[in-house]
């Protein structure tokens, strides 16, 4: 039998904070790689397992008057198949269209304090229709009693209000606001938020955002926006960076869509493969070979959620890993990507698409540009393909 131990990650810090008071919570928030167990002066205040989904924890009750000490330890057992792994490799090195894996805290760790009377979180829900935006906002108990207030406004000018008082940990609120201005692709038109909650005359809490009215639709024919049919078109970004890998350089309805992926390097072929789509039929090669699993039934708007992966070094010509033969030119991978999305944008029948990928990845050289970010290509050829409009729309 092998035996495969688990990687882990101590961290300790010290921590000379703010004097507790009665009304004084502390808090703690890290993103770490896979399984995090987190102690304060000895003392476990919490387990997460996630490696990227935040977490936060009240660590007051083992809070001392000084010299505290924060305790973390990163679990990452990547090689027992047992936790997902994204794009990490299960190698000691990257290969292929894997990459090199991360264990431990890979984002900054917030250590916070709040009055125990405070906002936990919130959403807005736009209504387009009758120009107003419902909020659905959570507070701990300790809150019930007090009064909270929620203000939107637009370009600086207030455009509603309202306020209500706390009876459980969820509270309700509409704002019917004076003017509407859509969200739209191209123009923001932002609306901001203040929420703020009141113990009497002295505001315990007060938290700053922001939302946009909107309402986004699904047919079988495609997403909707605002009431009128959009085209979708991405790149795909994996989120990785030469230096911290996850770790970025600075903090600078019921109807699913059938998704498929497709990296076909021929326009042609690519194109034909979904000729008979508005009968149910399309062929790549994940269809070929699992034709029981790959059922489509028209009944879902259709996304080629993953196509190109045009394979180009631009220092080394045919080295690096990519889909297919590499192009031998930069034209020859204009051509290849005009090709492959007319293909997309040409079909009535498909709803949008994501290319493979906006940059390359270690040794995965099919981006749009560079690991460090630098453009292959003037971005402006990219944009003039991809922003005709689609036989959808």
């Amino acid at each position: 039998m092998k035996l495969i131990m688990p990687r882990m990650a101590w961290n300790v810090n010290s921590l000379r904070g703010k004097r507790l008071t009665e009304e004084s919570r502390f808090r703690i928030a890290p993103k770490v790689n896979c399984r995090a167990h987190v102690y304060v002066n000895g003392v476990k205040v919490g387990t997460h397992t996630g490696g990227y989904s935040s977490f936060k924890f009240d660590i007051t009750s083992a809070l001392k008057e000084k010299d505290n000490y924060i305790t973390l330890c990163a679990v990452d057992h990547l090689r027992d198949n047992e936790q997902p792994s994204g794009k990490q490799s299960k190698r000691l090195e990257s290969y292929g269209c894997l990459y090199t894996r991360t264990t431990g805290i890979w984002q900054t760790v917030w250590l916070e304090p709040v009055d125990k009377k405070h906002i936990e979180s919130y959403k807005c829900y736009p209504d387009i229709h009758n120009g107003e935006v419902q909020l659905r906002v959570i507070l701990p108990n300790y809150a019930q009693g007090c009064k909270i207030r929620a203000v939107a406004s637009y370009m600086g000018r207030e455009m509603g209000s309202a306020e209500t008082e706390v009876i459980s940990n969820e509270c309700g609120l509409t704002i019917k606001l004076a003017e509407t201005h859509l969200w739209e692709i191209g123009q923001g038109r932002l609306y901001d938020l203040t929420l703020t909650l009141s113990d009497g005359e002295t505001v315990t809490d007060e938290v700053e955002s922001y939302f946009g009215m909107r309402e986004v639709g699904l047919t079988k024919r495609g997403m909707t926006l605002n009431g009128k049919y959009v085209f979708g078109r991405w790149v795909l970004d994996q989120g990785f960076y030469p230096d911290g890998i996850y770790t970025a350089p600075s903090d600078d309805a019921d109807v699913d869509i059938y998704d498929v992926h497709d990296y076909e390097q021929n326009p042609e072929i690519f194109a034909k493969g979904y000729e008979k789509l508005s009968e149910g039929i399309f062929d790549n090669d994940n269809y070929r070979k699992y034709p029981d699993r790959f059922k489509y039934d028209k009944e879902q708007p259709f996304f080629v959620s993953e196509y190109g992966g045009i394979k180009w070094d631009t220092e080394n010509v045919g080295e690096g890993w990519g889909y297919g033969e590499s192009v031998t030119s930069g034209e020859a991978f204009i051509a290849r990507y005009k090709g492959l999305t007319d293909a997309l944008l040409d079909n009535p029948n498909v709803m949008g698409f994501c290319y493979t990928q906006l940059y390359d990845v270690e040794q995965e050289v099919n981006g749009l540009m560079t690991y460090d970010r630098r453009f292959k290509f003037d971005p402006e050829i990219f944009r003039k393909i991809n922003e005709r409009k689609a036989a959808m729309e």
